[in-house]
């Protein structure tokens, strides 16, 4: 038995070696890029579990990753890629701050169940929302020389006429300044409060979710094994190549 080396083989080896950096660099994102992603699966799994979600999508597209990219063929750019995964703050979201004490709640609201149609895991009725701009029912509107009998005199008049709209109430001697609305028909209405023009400490307290998340991605995934496997796919060359 004979065994002989083609110079088309050792071009092949020569070029495998070349190409190598670039292909561990792109490994190095690729492991880093799973790790985020697995990262975000157990942190959005975890807030799921420790608040109340009442819209799943905005959850989702406010915890992101952004991805490693292996942008030269040089092993120096190892040195240079990092995944990054965590929550998104936008204009009326801070990213949940204020539930773990890094920020001041400067909520100036409490929203009742009633607005959430009677059920603490439901979004808001976009009737019962203050957005900028709405006009509502208020004592000013009354005649009256004080604010207490101005708001008996509006919640009179509107009780009587069937009003189920939101109406803002302040100046009652019984009622907490809010937004209410009246609920049944007839002389069997009650009066409901919507939310409540006050600031109270929110009562749940997030812990740091996502050294949670990393954490539990840790415990469940087997890194050296993973980082093996995507090596061994990015690097090695294919059979029959050599």
């Amino acid at each position: 038995m004979t065994f002989e080396m083609y110079s088309g083989d050792l071009k092949k080896l020569h070029k495998w070696f070349l190409t190598s950096p670039k292909k561990f660099t792109r490994a190095a994102a690729m492991y880093l890029n799973d790790s985020a992603f697995g990262t975000r699966k157990q942190a959005i799994k975890y807030m799921h579990g420790a608040l109340v979600i009442r819209n799943p999508r905005f959850l989702e597209t406010h915890i992101r990753v952004d991805k490693a990219r292996a942008t030269t063929g040089s092993l120096a750019n190892l040195n240079t890629l990092v995944a990054r995964v965590g929550s998104v703050a936008a204009q009326r979201h801070s990213g949940w701050a204020e539930l773990q004490g890094t920020k001041p709640d400067k909520r100036d609201k409490t929203i009742t169940t009633v607005a959430r149609r009677n059920s603490k895991k439901k979004q808001v009725m976009p009737s019962r929302r203050m957005k900028r701009g709405k006009q509502f029912e208020s004592p000013d509107k009354y005649p009256g020389r004080t604010k207490r009998k101005r708001a008996n005199a509006m919640l009179q008049h509107l009780g009587r006429g069937g009003y189920r709209r939101p109406m803002v109430v302040h100046g009652h001697r019984k009622l907490p300044a809010g937004l209410y609305v009246f609920q049944g028909s007839g002389q069997n209405a009650k009066l409901k409060a919507v939310q409540l023009f006050d600031q109270k400490p929110r009562k749940t307290k997030l812990k740091p979710w996502m050294t949670i998340a990393v954490r539990r991605y840790e415990n469940t995934t087997d890194s050296g094994r993973k980082w093996a496997s995507i090596v061994r796919r990015m690097t090695l060359p294919a059979h029959g190549q050599l």
